[in-house]
Parts: structure tokens; C-alpha cells; sequence
């Protein structure tokens, strides 16, 4: 009888294992991926990004295409501009990366739901000033052939502060 047990123990790990994904970033791969966005966010700002970069890394999977790893950066005054600037890209387990081709204004959340990448963020209305947005959006990315990319959006609230 323990042995039976023992045996399913030793199964249900192995599968548990098997299930999981088989390459996790770890945090000097984390790390780089970020020093290669900082390193494109300080050329776009012409080598003048205001009060630096600032980035966030956030792991998952996404189905379809595996184990990623999300880096989102930000900078104030890029260029000698007054708005925030923010940068989405998508690093694949394999090394290869994707910068979204219609980033966020700004991150307010972030998570992974089957094959897409939900993000919220307050976004520049009609009425707004470019300093002062105050529309809550809900974007929604997907990796296509290895690129990612804005899938949909949608108005969710204005955000008063």
C-alpha cells in the first residue's frame, strides 16, 4: 500500500514537472533584458531621457508561445519633452525580444490571460492636456508571428485625481 502511494506520489510530481515551463527567466536574464530596453528608450530619447528610465519586469506565460518576460520602462522628459514616455516589449525564452508597436502611456496593471497580455492604463482623451490624461483603458496585446502588438482596446472610466 506505501507503495503504491509513493508510486503515485513520484508520478503526480513528475507530471507536476513536467508541466510547468521549461525555462524560467532568471534575474540576470531579467536584468539584461532590461539594460537592452533602457538601452533603445535612451536612443529614441536622443541620449537625453529627463530623470532616466525606470523599468518593471513582470513573467509569464502566454499560450502559444510559451514562458515571456514583459519589460515595461518609463521617462519623464524624453528628448527635452514634458510628457511621460513609455516603452512595452515582450522577451521570448529563446532570447529574442518584440517592442510593441503602440505602447501604453502609462501602467496602472498588468496581467497574462491565456494568449494575451491585459494592460490597464490612463491614456490621453479628447479633452485631455498631453500632461494630464484621465481616461482608464483597457489594452489588450498579442504576440503575432513574434511581434507584439495592440489587439483591441477599450474605454473603461474617467480618472479624476
Amino acid at each position: 500500500m506505501n507503495l503504491t502511494k509513493l508510486t503515485l506520489a513520484v508520478v503526480a510530481s513528475a507530471l507536476a514537472f513536467a508541466a510547468t515551463p521549461s525555462h524560467a527567466a532568471n534575474k540576470a536574464e531579467i536584468a539584461h533584458d532590461e539594460k537592452r530596453v533602457v538601452q533603445a528608450a535612451t536612443k529614441e530619447c536622443n541620449g537625453d531621457t529627463g530623470d532616466g528610465v525606470g523599468t518593471t519586469a513582470y513573467l509569464g506565460n502566454l499560450v502559444g508561445v510559451g514562458p515571456v518576460t514583459i519589460v515595461l520602462a518609463q521617462s519623464n522628459g524624453c528628448a527635452g519633452g514634458q510628457a511621460a514616455r513609455v516603452w512595452l516589449w515582450v522577451f521570448f525564452a529563446d532570447g529574442n525580444a518584440s517592442q510593441a508597436n503602440q505602447p501604453p502611456n502609462s501602467l496602472e496593471s498588468l496581467e497574462f490571460s491565456g494568449d494575451q497580455i491585459v494592460v490597464k492604463s490612463i491614456e490621453v482623451g479628447p479633452e485631455d492636456s498631453p500632461n494630464f490624461p484621465s481616461h482608464l483603458t483597457q489594452l489588450v496585446y498579442k504576440v503575432a508571428g513574434r511581434k507584439l502588438t495592440l489587439a483591441s482596446s477599450r474605454f473603461l472610466a474617467i480618472k479624476k485625481e
